[in-house]
């Protein structure tokens, strides 16, 4: 895992209030120590100091800008709250810009590969379901410790989708994995 290493959180704290209600970060006024000269220490806290902090990006993400570096905003959250950062951190929901800290978990590759939402591709609706044309038999299927599995080859889809969602169940898949945007359980 190649991240960019965040600032420590005491200079986080320093620079973000936190709204652990509505996932929010709020610039703070920073301190002098954090800039090479007065001017910019001026301006910078005249344009930033109360407003809230974050751009959304293409990806669903909220990005800061710190010290000319960018960092997405559930990474600084989380260490805000606890302190340090994990190489990964999962939205629980699905929603890439609820950051609140109830909505955030440390989780391991595989286990944020287990809550992901349904691509937009998907024809069948659910993940690892599909229809085979050449077999007209639909297929379930699903990903363990990096390897494909075959489920069985089903006469009708509700088959399939049952062995995939128990698949799931005994594979430890997270509730939400391969919900619909905007369709939480």
């Amino acid at each position: 895992m190649n991240r960019k290493q965040l600032p420590s959180a005491e200079y986080l704290r320093q620079c973000f209030d936190y709204n652990q209600n509505c996932g929010t970060l709020i610039w703070k006024p920073r301190p002098r120590s954090h800039f090479k000269t007065d001017t910019a220490h001026k301006i910078v806290n005249a344009r930033l100091a109360g407003k809230s902090a974050g751009m959304l990006t293409k990806h669903g993400y909220l990005q800061v800008g710190i010290d000319r570096q960018t960092f997405f905003s559930h990474r600084i959250i989380f260490t805000i709250v606890y302190g340090y950062c994990p190489d990964y951190i999962d939205h629980i929901n699905g929603d890439r810009a609820d950051n609140s800290i109830t909505n955030l978990r440390e989780v391991t590759h595989a286990q944020n590969l287990q809550n992901t939402k349904l691509p937009s591709d998907n024809t069948s609706g659910v993940i690892g379901v599909y229809f085979s044309a050449t077999r007209g038999k639909w297929c379930a299927q699903i990903k363990v410790n990096g390897k494909r599995l075959t489920l069985g080859r089903f006469d009708n889809k509700s088959d399939a989708v049952l062995a995939r969602k128990n698949a799931e169940i005994e594979c430890g898949y997270h509730k939400n994995h391969g919900v619909r945007e905007g369709r939480r359980l």
